[in-house]
């Protein structure tokens, strides 16, 4: 009999957040605030196969990219162009 690993799905729900403020480093040192553009903010789910093998790259960035996008940011600033996160 093969082994079976579980899979796993993921997703997150921050509510009450219109009013909140996102911080970020725009350029070099400076800082900018944006404000949340909904109320409630449902990041996409993220299936996970197999644990031991996940690219929690890949894998948190479709989540990330849509919390940037609710503050009015195109995507995720920590990520490099080939889609690996890269924080500063």
């Amino acid at each position: 009999m093969g082994h079976c690993r579980p899979s796993r799905g993921r997703t997150v729900a921050l509510l009450d957040v219109n009013g909140w403020q996102f911080g970020y480093q725009s350029t070099g040192y400076l800082s900018a605030f944006n404000s949340a553009d909904r109320p409630h903010l449902i990041l996409p789910e993220v299936w996970i196969e197999d644990l031991a093998t996940a690219q929690l790259d890949v894998i948190a960035r479709p989540m990330l990219d849509t919390l940037w996008q609710a503050f009015d940011l195109e995507a995720c600033g920590f990520y490099d162009a080939g889609g690996y996160w890269r924080p500063s």
